[in-house]
């Protein structure tokens, strides 16, 4: 039953919590703490796809009157080392759905997610978890959040791969922002002046590509494969916006050449079969630490028009969601409800592949006539 498993995470819980040591990243619209694992650190910290937040600053890095990072939300992550490990209960009769997520055990008839939180007692009784875990079948990684706390335990039996630092936390980023009202979306984001675009489509349509040239002119970079979207700020809850996730892009090697050329560390992913750029210099220096405003969505689409053109909020469901609610073990019905805000919270578009010389004097154009 799962709630072995549940109350082996419950004893190792207490440790993660009150451990004060760890390394504070922003990871989208919060604040992640890494602890447990130098080696993990040390690859975040030499290749930088997180914004670091410096612990020297104000007090302790996130309570001081300076902190720009003060108002964030939090999570934790914790790495369990191999002796924590040694007694994790046996896991083979347990249901696994994507991303290893346990959504159930072998005997239930309940569908993907169905018992996805809950815990069946001996007496039949059941009562929802708070936990929400993933478990690679071989038992080599493992990540598992605690609702309530907002604290994860993990472990990886192997140093993680290039993709795994590029996105990193990527499946715990996926739960918080769920926690916190927001949605990660699979696309891309650009911004002018604070002004947000974001850029969807399937892979090959050319995000990266028009991300890449969009850079080369001046733009701020947010992301070029997964997007945080909040629906409003504090002070202004009418204005949505979009947070930046990862500093990296991901090329084939059949890309087009945009100038100037990629000033980064490189890295090859076996599985996507693409260079991943880990950007450094005045590339980096143009990611966005702070959120923008979303003022408008291209969804790119083969054979599309080649300059932008008006796009219906439906057209744009079927075209934003079905690669965005693949990521999420659990909140299938909570991602569609939340896309489909996204798509009625400003206007759309759509294009297909529009001239290289010409892609950002378009954007620009777009992003004016919507703010007239």
């Amino acid at each position: 039953m799962t709630e072995e498993l549940h109350a082996w995470l419950d004893a190792h819980l207490p440790q993660a919590e009150t451990l004060n040591d760890g390394v504070d990243f922003r990871l989208g619209a919060r604040v992640l703490r890494v602890s447990g694992s130098a080696e993990t650190v040390q690859q975040l910290t030499d290749l930088a796809p997180l914004d670091r937040i410096d612990r020297l600053d104000g007090l302790d890095g996130l309570d001081g009157p300076d902190s720009s990072h003060t108002h964030l939300p939090r999570v934790g992550l914790h790495y369990l080392d191999d002796a924590s490990i040694a007694d994790l209960p046996d896991t083979g009769h347990l249901r696994r759905g994507p991303y290893g997520a346990i959504t159930a055990w072998a005997n239930d008839d309940g569908g993907y997610g169905a018992e996805a939180t809950s815990d069946v007692k001996r007496d039949g009784t059941s009562e929802a978890s708070p936990w929400l875990i993933c478990l690679e079948d071989d038992l080599s990684a493992m990540l598992a959040f605690h609702l309530e706390s907002r604290q994860a335990l993990a472990f990886s039996r192997t140093a993680l791969a290039p993709r795994q630092v590029a996105e990193f936390a990527r499946t715990l980023m996926h739960w918080a922002a769920i926690a916190d009202g927001n949605v990660l979306v699979h696309a891309a984001a650009v911004a002018r002046e604070g002004r947000g675009l974001l850029i969807c489509g399937v892979g090959t349509s050319g995000k990266t590509t028009l991300v890449r040239q969009c850079i080369a002119e001046g733009w701020a970079f947010l992301a070029d494969n997964v997007v945080e979207y909040s629906p409003g700020a504090a002070t202004n809850a009418s204005a949505t916006q979009l947070w930046s996730t990862y500093a990296t892009l991901k090329l084939r090697p059949d890309a087009l050449p945009v100038s100037p050329p990629e000033t980064s560390i490189s890295l090859w992913d076996d599985e996507a079969e693409k260079d991943i750029h880990f950007l450094v210099g005045a590339t980096r220096a143009q990611f966005a630490a702070e959120p923008v405003t979303h003022m408008a969505t291209l969804v790119l689409q083969p054979g599309g028009p080649a300059h932008p053109e008006p796009l219906a909020a439906g057209a744009g469901l079927l075209a934003i969601a079905p690669n965005t609610v693949a990521q999420f073990p659990f909140y299938e019905r909570e991602v569609l409800e939340r896309v489909s805000a996204l798509t009625r919270s400003a206007p759309l578009f759509t294009a297909g592949r529009m001239p290289l010389d010409a892609m950002t004097r378009l954007l620009e154009n777009m992003l004016e006539d919507v703010t007239a």
